[in-house]
């Protein structure tokens, strides 16, 4: 199970492009975005995509509004990577839900037991018991 990263926004500090739904900039760590959006089709970026219905390259109509999380394939066959192990994810994984970078659950669950936060972006995260 991997995340779809069609939908994008830039940092409007650094111009890094980061998933739609991140709350600071991987690079930069501010908190300011443009939207922006891939197309589906053909992976155009199309900046200010809210206010555009066709693709500007290929044509292809695109969908408007914003889910939270996709669980789907990543485009391109993507093999996402633990940022602690740096080993493939395949099953097992989580995401930070700030910045959406994979991890396998077992090795952020013990991240956050020692430091609180996430180790990409400094979010604070806590561990939920049942």
């Amino acid at each position: 199970m991997l995340l779809n990263t069609s939908e994008t926004k830039n940092c409007k500090s650094c111009g890094s492009e980061v998933p739609s739904n991140a709350r600071f900039c991987n690079k930069c760590g501010k908190s300011e975005f443009t939207e922006s959006q891939n197309c589906p089709q053909c992976g155009y970026g199309i900046p200010d995509a809210d206010s555009v219905k066709f693709c500007p390259k290929c044509g292809k109509r695109l969908k408007k509004g914003r889910s939270h999380h996709k669980t789907i394939i990543a485009p391109n066959g993507e093999v996402h990577r633990c940022n602690i192990c740096l080993q493939d994810v395949e099953d097992g994984f989580t995401v930070c839900p700030s910045c959406l970078n994979c991890f396998h659950f077992a090795h952020l669950a013990n991240w956050i037991i020692e430091k609180n936060e996430c180790p990409v972006c400094k979010t604070e995260l806590n561990m939920i018991s049942n």
